[in-house]
């Protein structure tokens, strides 16, 4: 799957504002988990500027794969929650579902949250 990756939340937020260009991490087909797109449509709720908002998001999805969640994901995210109790390093539970979806189509995320480095065989791309 080489030049492919999901992006998590943040990732997502910075490429619509012009912050990050995924072409220079060697990205060139996007993936964006549903559960990515549901923290995004929280954040265009919530704005002062939904509308705009809102479609530009729309506009960058008809570009990218959605990648929506199955059981082999909820299978994912129960190794994911239990191994990082166990731990003790627990992160959000969307990141959990992100991960898990990421896993399930063995794509690398594009992230810069720490947090995801707890995830035993995920790969990470950081910028």
């Amino acid at each position: 799957m080489d030049g492919e990756a999901a992006l998590d939340s943040n990732a997502m937020v910075n490429v619509l504002n012009n912050r990050l260009d995924l072409s220079l991490l060697g990205v060139r087909e996007v993936f964006v988990p549903i559960i990515a797109i549901g923290e995004l449509l929280y954040g265009v709720h919530k704005s002062a500027r939904a509308s705009e908002n809102r479609a530009r998001l729309h506009g960058y999805l008809e570009k990218a794969v959605v990648l929506g969640c199955s059981m082999e994901t909820a299978d994912h995210y129960g190794e994911i929650k239990l191994a990082l109790r166990r731990a003790g390093t627990p992160i959000p539970d969307n990141d959990m579902w992100i991960a898990a979806t990421a896993l399930e189509y063995k794509l690398p995320i594009v992230t810069n949250d720490k947090h995801f480095t707890y995830i035993d065989g995920l790969e990470i791309i950081r910028y």
